[in-house]
């Protein structure tokens, strides 16, 4: 069994349903910095950032649950800053529009703020703008 099927396996086991969905998609993926025209390859993932985006799936879906709408936010703040060191533009997008998402359900106008900014940054360096 590889360290993936075990991660999977153990978020299932302790109840963390959408987090097993969202981290087997992120790790079950074509890699989106392979060279374009050439064949797609599996993402490949160390083991330090399957247990880094494993806890903050978790983080987030417990939070979720316990109201903690802060939890949430920075738990997503901190995998769009991981994606976007990776250049993994669009999954950073992803996850920093979550974000956004989280600030505006609860009308917390710092958090949207620095949403919008961490998304303009993460555009201008894809020098999408």
């Amino acid at each position: 069994v590889s360290t993936e099927q075990e991660i999977c396996q153990q978020l299932l086991f302790d109840g963390y349903v959408q987090s097993f969905v969202d981290f087997y998609h992120l790790t079950h993926r074509a890699d989106p910095n392979s060279v374009e025209g050439t064949k797609k390859t599996k993402i490949k993932t160390t083991l330090d950032d399957m247990l880094f985006i494993k806890d903050n799936l978790v983080n987030a879906e417990k939070s979720r649950r316990g109201g903690n709408t802060n939890g949430v936010y920075n738990a997503y703040n901190k995998l769009a800053d991981m994606y976007m060191k990776q250049m993994d533009w669009k999954t950073s997008i992803f996850f920093h529009e979550k974000c956004l998402e989280v600030a505006q359900l609860t009308a917390d106008m710092r958090a949207e703020m620095m949403a919008d900014h961490a998304l303009g940054c993460v555009y201008q360096k894809m020098e999408d703008f």
